[in-house]
């Protein structure tokens, strides 16, 4: 495959960088009519103005043969990557691209939307003239593109959160200095606003968008029964979806492992037949295509305002699913196996939403039957004998 990759290596500076930082973005695999996997990437077109689209087979029909001829030819291009990035002083610009390939955050992602903000702002700075300075300036101006209005203090911790981290990630890899990542005091964290649609809001709203149809009304049934992350939802692919076992494996084995944990949920009733009528419309046709060929964030923003519900964001439609099943008592522990959350995570966020949460506490009518028992006859178990002392009503123990 030298001979197709050696057309980037000619190239040399700044231009030479944009052309391998191109063909790692873009790379990915298309089938030719004649069943062959081609591998298809883009270059900078000359003078940097527009694109080229170029590809070359793999020479198989095999989509895994395929699949390692790509990876084959995407470390090629991040070694020359690399050794590029050791040859000129890389921008922030250059490190947040670096660390976004890393990553393989989707183009539909928030993730995405950050860095796109931080290098719209702060791109053309070398690491080490993000002084503390620069930071200030950069919290005081930011602001929303749409609205003009600040934006909070949440927004701002995220995206100096996600500059830290590439910054680190480019010091990790000798990209830049160690000495040249500078200090970055984030803002304070604030207390989670958790906003939520009660029981006949969300009926109404699921209902609305199977009306509606389409892709929205497919992204809504699969954030109000499975809790999942607008990114997972968009980057969900039709192999993980099984529809005989009625399981979604949002765990994407492209991407690596990060804190927001992806798990496998159960399809619930209403979910099941809103994914079947989506897969005889065509979701079938090839099990890595996704669910979603481009982000909804238009349909979906005018399908909520539409229902005077425009608080409703993709993220409320997550909150509205932990909040509603705390509020009809599911136990916490299933609530965070659902949204990949750890139960001190969760409980955080939404004990207080449980029936009568402390009501018994409060009026100590909860008591223990195992722990006096235990007590009165003077002996220890050994740890693999030990039972759980049983909580009840203290109506019910008498």
């Amino acid at each position: 495959m030298a001979h197709q990759h050696s057309e980037h290596r000619a190239g040399a500076g700044a231009s030479r960088a944009l052309s391998e930082n191109a063909i790692v973005r873009t790379s990915r695999l298309k089938l030719n009519a004649q069943g062959y996997w081609l591998v298809s990437y883009s270059v900078p077109g000359e003078n940097g103005v527009g694109w080229r689209s170029k590809t070359f087979s793999t020479k198989t029909k095999d989509h895994q043969a395929a699949q390692e001829a790509l990876e084959d030819w995407l470390r090629s291009a991040r070694e020359d990557q690399a050794e590029t990035a050791r040859e000129k002083q890389l921008t922030v610009g250059d490190l947040l691209e670096l660390y976004a390939q890393k990553k393989a955050f989707r183009p539909t992602e928030q993730a995405s939307y950050t860095i796109k903000t931080l290098r719209t702002h702060l791109g053309g700075l070398v690491p080490a003239d993000v002084t503390d300075r620069v930071v200030q300036e950069y919290k005081r101006l930011r602001t929303h593109p749409r609205t003009g209005k600040a934006v909070s203090t949440s927004t701002l911790r995220r995206e100096l959160g996600t500059l830290v981290a590439a910054l680190n990630h480019g010091a990790r890899h000798k990209y830049v200095a160690a000495v040249d990542v500078p200090v970055i005091e984030l803002p304070a964290e604030t207390a989670a606003r958790v906003r939520f649609m009660d029981h006949a809001q969300e009926a109404a709203f699921w209902q609305a968008a199977q009306d509606t149809g389409g892709a929205v009304g497919l992204f809504v049934a699969l954030g109000l029964d499975t809790a999942a992350r607008k990114g997972a939802i968009l980057g969900l692919t039709w192999d993980r979806v099984d529809l005989t076992r009625r399981l979604i494996d949002f765990q994407d084995p492209t991407r690596a492992p990060n804190r927001k944990r992806r798990v496998v949920v159960p399809i619930s009733t209403r979910l099941l037949p809103v994914l079947e009528r989506a897969a005889r419309a065509g979701g079938g046709v090839h099990p890595n295509a996704r669910l979603f060929d481009t982000g909804l964030r238009k349909a979906y923003e005018a399908f909520a305002r539409r229902l005077g519900l425009d608080w409703v964001t993709a993220h409320v439609l997550r909150h509205t699913w932990a909040s509603l099943a705390a509020q009809d008592g599911v136990p916490l522990f299933h609530i965070a196996k659902m949204l990949g959350d750890t139960v001190a995570t969760v409980e955080r966020t939404y004990a207080h939403l449980q029936p009568a949460h402390l009501h018994d506490v409060v009026n100590r009518r909860w008591i223990s039957t195992a722990v006096p028992a235990a007590a009165s006859s003077g002996h220890s178990s050994g740890a693999r004998g030990v039972q759980t002392p049983g909580l009840v009503h203290s109506e019910d123990a008498a």
